[in-house]
């Protein structure tokens, strides 16, 4: 029998939150010929706030209401800690296939695939994510759950004015079907498994008020 030996090192230095970027700095130990920016969120997004904040003195952000900061990094720290990829999926999809961003594939789709994927088994988590993120109150996770994806909607939509259809940012019916079957078989081990069928419901749900 073989056994495998090795030695493993992974040291991990983060800095999340408001202002982290000043910190940039601190990094020159790894090297000036590199930008390396990994997150849950646009990495691509993010080193060009990066590259071009080194030529401005003001903030690369362009945000100055720090309630929105704030709740933009808890909302996005738990997501990707407490749930999977699976809505990730399906964005991938409409970027390989149209000129959208990031946050605003992930904005229109998350809080679909939230409505699809819940129920009594995984209201929990929505709970979860509710009260630590939303400060909602309630012992019933199921009708906790629903408030959430509410409230994230709201936020989303509302409060950032992000597009709320697929319609709004030019991506018609043609080939939903397509990025539906392309997007399904990495979704079959997601939090809740997704099959063509299921993507597709989540990419043609227009009502997030039922």
């Amino acid at each position: 029998m073989m056994y495998l030996c090795i030695q493993y090192y992974v040291p991990t230095k983060i800095h999340f939150g408001k202002g982290m970027i000043s910190h940039l700095s601190e990094l020159a130990e790894s090297g000036k010929s590199v930008l390396m920016v990994y997150g849950g969120g646009s990495v691509i997004d993010t080193a060009k706030s990066i590259a071009a904040g080194t030529c401005y003195d003001g903030d690369v952000t362009g945000s100055d209401q720090a309630s929105d900061v704030d709740l933009r990094s808890d909302l996005h720290l738990f997501c990707s800690q407490g749930t999977d990829n699976s809505r990730y999926g399906g964005y991938d999809q409409l970027s390989a296939y149209y000129d959208i961003t990031h946050g605003v594939g992930l904005a229109i789709l998350t809080p679909r695939w939230m409505k699809h994927i819940l129920s009594p088994e995984t209201a929990w988590k929505f709970g979860e994510y509710g009260r630590e993120v939303w400060g909602i109150s309630g012992e019933d996770d199921l009708a906790v759950g629903k408030e959430t994806i509410r409230k994230t909607a709201e936020f989303f939509f509302d409060v950032l004015g992000l597009p709320k259809t697929l319609t709004e940012v030019g991506i018609g019916e043609e080939k939903l079907e397509l990025m539906a079957s392309n997007c399904a078989p990495r979704l079959a081990n997601a939090f809740v498994p997704l099959t063509k069928e299921d993507v597709l419901a989540i990419f043609t749900h227009s009502d997030l008020e039922d």
